[in-house]
């Protein structure tokens, strides 16, 4: 048996679940989350300052579903 198939057996054999509870299991494996992709945002602020944000992603752990990115905010400000 899988090793993840055996902790969902433990988990229904100990009753860890309240009476009536749900076990959701997630089996969507997102695999197309490209490394080195950059997306930018921007907010405008009511004093006319604009906040961007880029966010980078550097690592995808598509079993343990984690990524790690790498995020930059700047506040923008036009001086008159």
């Amino acid at each position: 048996m899988h090793i993840c198939l055996k902790r969902v057996w433990n988990l229904l054999r100990y009753d860890h679940l309240d009476h009536g509870g749900k076990l959701i299991l997630d089996t969507f494996l997102q695999t197309d989350i490209p490394i080195g992709k950059v997306s930018t945002r921007t907010w405008d602020c009511e004093n006319g300052d604009v906040i961007t944000m880029e966010n980078k992603v550097v690592k995808v752990d598509y079993v343990n579903q984690y990524t790690v990115s790498y995020g930059r905010y700047e506040k923008w400000r036009q001086v008159r």
